[in-house]
């Protein structure tokens, strides 16, 4: 199985629609030889990502299939082809995520892709592979968005222009700008400013020059001379192309203007080479003035740091698809951190870790005792800028009110019977990392007032001391309670909770998400089998769907603990029935006792029943059921099609070259 991606550039009269790169009648072309797959279409081009072994098949179908949609010579479709395998298609995909060489907006090109992937993602074309690429990539281009710049800074002289005119007035829409004298050079910066919808547009003639055209493309207004000192009263942008204009503007006249101004702020850029006025102009109050010369600097420095980050970003890219690759061949494939989640439930609950993991945002997650809540804590600090410092978890329903106030703010000597010294609170120790609360439910109106004030100043206040301590501590809190009952019931405190809940993160029960139930046995008996040293290598299918059909009250931890005592009690290489913990055996509940009466059934009803009860009992596991009921891959894609038996879940496969 390889991972690779390849597409066409289309010419431009024959761009493909956005709907089209979903679109039934295309993807029933490819996704029967493919086990994962994700198409996107963007500008002028068509790219498809597939997880398959069969790529000169797709790539077969690909060319018939565009060939034959547009039309199009052979010699022309082979000279805009691409085509990437393995490493450079994980380096092509995350390129796509973070918007590497896209010439939209980044957070567009972002928004457009993550729609078109949460497509794929609901028509079940994905899989462990492409999840985790996307869910990678999502968290690649957070920690470039915060920590690196790509497209913030212009790097030609119309668009710092229009930065910088947007640093002084904000949004240009009520602001107005006089264009002196008219040239090729002129219109790239009335359209850079009519992109950011400048308001009216002044052009002045000088020399006789025809400015009919230019005024006219950009819906302006033609002055002259005579009319300049008037509607200088109401311009904010000046740019000069001509030197003759500076002429016409002495400085004492400028101060006139500014004056008539009430000195509101001026933005002047003489693009002319030859100029005389720099040192007069920038000596005027809220003038601010750039020559040519002060504009190309800006954009050389620019320039400068967009390569340095580039850098920066081809380095994180090389990390992280070598780390891409070594997770393939671990074969843990729904695996992230310390998290085993197959289900989509899951995947939306990753996808929103690695989306937030590198700001400072507060969670707060909710789910039954045993879902996993410290484990998504510890993978959003994992996957955060705070990774290298501490992360501390509390649990707040395991302390009295005096004892958890002592742990979590410290204590001074002499504070109450016993305080011996000075006792850091686990706030200052945590501090430049995470401290995770749990049962943050729990804690008394008195502590949530505490914790009020650090979430409003930062600050927290030892026992017994009359002195604060600033700290920088990302907070996440979880519980297994209500908070939105509690604090209509005036258990919890409103204004903490909305402090707590800027996102909030539920975990499903073990139940409503059986699909995780196999991955988990599977690294459960894995890890206890190497923590015991016991030879425990599989686990028997009978073994399996009972413990896939059981309903997990006590969800992930009652599963753990249910493999840990089986592989303890496995006495040769396989877990048996019997060394299943008895309650869970007692509730069994075989599809036997659920079986319609064949009987009475036609040749088809059998094989559709047949199937879907083959593919329920093996968890849509298609490599598995395909050596199960002697068919090939595609022509059990064929017959689920035909009997509408369809998967909710995302499609697996067992290795990635």
């Amino acid at each position: 199985m390889s991972i690779f991606v390849f597409g066409f550039k289309l010419p431009q009269e024959q761009k493909a629609a956005p709907a089209f790169s979903l679109s039934s009648k295309f993807i029933e072309k490819f996704s029967a030889s493919a086990d994962e797959l994700f198409v996107l279409t963007s500008d002028y081009t068509i790219e498809i990502f597939a997880i398959s072994d069969k790529r000169e098949e797709l790539v077969s179908q690909f060319m018939d299939t565009i060939q034959h949609e547009w039309h199009l010579p052979q010699e022309n479709f082979k000279k805009d082809f691409f085509q990437k395998v393995g490493s450079e298609a994980v380096s092509h995909f995350f390129k796509r995520v973070i918007g590497v060489g896209q010439p939209a907006d980044i957070n567009e090109s972002l928004r457009e892709f993550c729609d078109v992937f949460e497509l794929a993602r609901e028509r079940s074309l994905t899989g462990p592979f492409l999840d985790r690429l996307y869910q990678k990539g999502i968290w690649l281009s957070e920690k470039v968005r915060i920590e690196l710049s790509l497209q913030e800074n212009g790097t030609t002289t119309e668009s710092v222009v229009t930065e910088l005119a947007q640093k002084i007035f904000g949004k240009l829409d009520d602001h107005s700008a006089l264009i002196a004298a008219s040239s090729a050079e002129c219109e790239k910066f009335v359209e850079k400013l009519s992109e950011k919808n400048i308001g009216h547009l002044y052009f002045l003639e000088l020399d006789g020059e025809g400015i009919e055209g230019i005024c006219e493309k950009f819906r302006g207004h033609s002055i002259t001379i005579e009319q300049m000192g008037q509607v200088l009263q109401s311009i904010d942008l000046i740019l000069v192309f001509d030197s003759g204009f500076e002429k016409l503007l002495p400085a004492g006249k400028v101060s006139r203007i500014m004056n008539q101004r009430n000195n509101a702020p001026l933005f002047w850029a003489t693009l002319s080479f030859a100029h005389e006025q720099q040192s007069k102009l920038s000596n005027h109050y809220n003038v601010y003035y750039y020559d040519r010369a002060d504009l190309e600097n800006i954009v050389a420095s620019n320039l400068k740091k967009q390569q340095k980050s580039q850098r920066t970003v081809e380095k994180l890219l090389e990390n992280e698809v070598e780390n891409f690759i070594k997770w393939v061949h671990s074969e843990e494939l729904f695996r992230f951190g310390n998290i085993i989640g197959r289900s989509r439930a899951m995947q939306r609950i990753l996808d929103l870790v690695a989306q937030i993991a590198q700001t400072d945002i507060s969670v707060l997650i909710d789910g039954e005792s045993g879902t996993g809540k410290e484990l998504v804590a510890m993978a959003i600090h994992e996957h955060s800028r705070r990774a290298k410092n501490p992360f501390i978890v509390v649990n707040c329903g395991a302390m009295a009110e005096s004892l958890l106030e002592s742990e979590l703010f410290g204590h001074v000597r002499g504070a109450f019977t016993g305080a011996i010294g000075n006792k850091k609170g686990l706030f200052e120790v945590a501090n430049h990392g995470t401290i995770f609360l749990d049962e943050i439910g729990e804690t008394s109106q008195a502590m949530q007032v505490k914790l009020l004030r650090f979430f409003q100043a930062g600050e927290v206040k030892p026992v017994g001391s009359n002195n604060t301590l600033t700290v920088d501590v990302r907070l996440i809190a979880a519980t297994n309670r209500n908070l939105e009952k509690l604090v209509q019931e005036g258990e919890f405190r409103q204004d903490l909770f909305y402090r707590l809940n800027v996102i909030q993160i539920t975990i499903p029960p073990l139940r409503d998400r059986r699909e995780d139930v196999l991955p988990l046995v599977e690294f459960f008996s894995k890890k206890y089998a190497n923590k015991i040293q016991k030879p425990v290598k599989r686990v028997h299918d009978d073994v399996e769907q009972v413990l896939y059909q059981y309903h997990w009250p006590g969800n992930v931890r009652e599963l753990e603990n249910a493999i840990e005592r089986a592989v303890a009690l496995a006495r040769g290489s396989q877990i048996g029935l019997t060394d299943l913990p008895p309650q869970i055996v007692a509730t069994e509940n075989r599809l036997a006792a659920t079986e319609v009466d064949d009987k009475e059934l036609s040749l088809q009803e059998l094989e559709k029943n047949h199937i879907a009860k083959t593919l329920k009992q093996y968890n849509w596991e298609y490599e598995r059921v395909t050596r199960i009921l002697g068919i090939g891959r595609t022509t059990l894609w064929r017959k689920m099609k035909a009997y509408n038996i369809s998967n909710s879940l995302p499609r697996a496969a067992k290795h990635l070259d």
